[in-house]
């Protein structure tokens, strides 16, 4: 059994990795029976110099949709066989211009039976599996250009774990989750003050005998994250988010957010405050991509650490 049919998509680079290496040899293998001193992997630049004529490394690789660095070493493998020179461009002196060389048109010329012979191999190979692979290929790419492989796989394991958490109501033996998670993070970034210990001394007082809410994040039987809805007199504030070490960057935190944000909907609450400051990148980022926008930027009444309000309208 071929095992990269057992593992799947998981698989997908090695498996095009392997497909590649056996198209390559056997193209390799054809230039050799012509007798043409040619590699492969040229192909790229080289076809473009030739159908499109000079252009400078840079160009290239925007065109070709390929790394700087690798056209620079198909650049410096081609000018050592002799197909391809560098010129001064003149319009820019700090850059090179591609151009074949007098051997490397003629190279071409010869190539080019060959070519059109791969080309029909390759169409027939196509139709014989799927029609439609060339534009599913091109699909793939557009779809990773939008959004990377690397950014997928972070979002699904954020959004597996976020799925996986139970949001859990305030008890009072939940207490002490409350204030540690909001302490290690506090002191992680900031110091403690004084309105700190006044909600952390009595929450229920300060927060859930007002008409606030605190809930909390549960994974595995373990509480991860905590965050509190505090009334203000005037309306809501999101305060006191605080996530564990171990569970930050999975999606915690904008599970939480989004579950304040839909029970002070549910209380009525025609917007939703915060304060944060500048230094907490990632929190804010956050923000912003849930919909609160600045309010305010500057020194704060309430908290020396404090530099940022921000506000969604429910």
């Amino acid at each position: 059994m071929d095992y990269f049919r057992a593992v799947g998509g998981l698989g997908l680079g090695s498996r095009l990795k392997r497909l590649s290496d056996a198209y390559m040899g056997e193209v390799k293998q054809l230039y050799t029976e012509k007798g043409l001193d040619f590699e492969p992997r040229w192909f790229p630049l080289y076809s473009l110099l030739f159908h499109s004529g000079p252009i400078t490394v840079t160009a290239a690789a925007l065109e070709l949709r390929l790394t700087h660095p690798h056209i620079s070493t198909l650049a410096k493998e081609l000018c050592k066989a002799g197909l391809v020179t560098l010129k001064a461009n003149p319009d820019d002196a700090r850059s090179r211009t591609l151009c074949l060389t007098p051997k490397g048109r003629k190279l071409a010329e010869q190539v080019q039976p060959l070519w059109g012979g791969i080309q029909r191999a390759v169409d027939d190979i196509i139709r014989e599996t799927d029609p439609a692979f060339l534009r599913s290929l091109e699909r793939m790419e557009q779809l990773l250009r939008e959004k990377s492989f690397s950014q997928r796989v972070r979002g699904l394991t954020r959004a597996k774990m976020s799925g996986a958490c139970r949001i859990v109501e305030y008890k009072p033996d939940l207490k002490a989750h409350f204030v540690n998670l909001n302490r290690q993070w506090i002191e992680k970034h900031f110091v403690m003050e004084s309105h700190d210990r006044r909600f952390f001394a009595n929450p229920e007082k300060e927060i859930i005998e007002r008409g606030g809410e605190i809930i909390f994040a549960e994974l595995g039987g373990e509480i991860i994250g905590t965050v509190a809805l505090i009334p203000t007199g005037t309306g809501y504030e999101l305060a006191k988010l605080a996530v564990s070490d171990k569970a930050r960057g999975k999606g915690v935190g904008q599970l939480l957010t989004q579950e304040i944000m839909a029970r002070a909907k549910k209380k009525g609450a025609k917007s939703l405050t915060l304060t944060t400051h500048t230094c907490l990148v990632a929190a804010v980022q956050l923000y912003k991509k849930l919909g609160f926008v600045e309010t305010h930027r500057g020194s704060h009444s309430r908290y020396r650490r404090v530099n940022l309000v921000m506000e969604k309208v429910l």
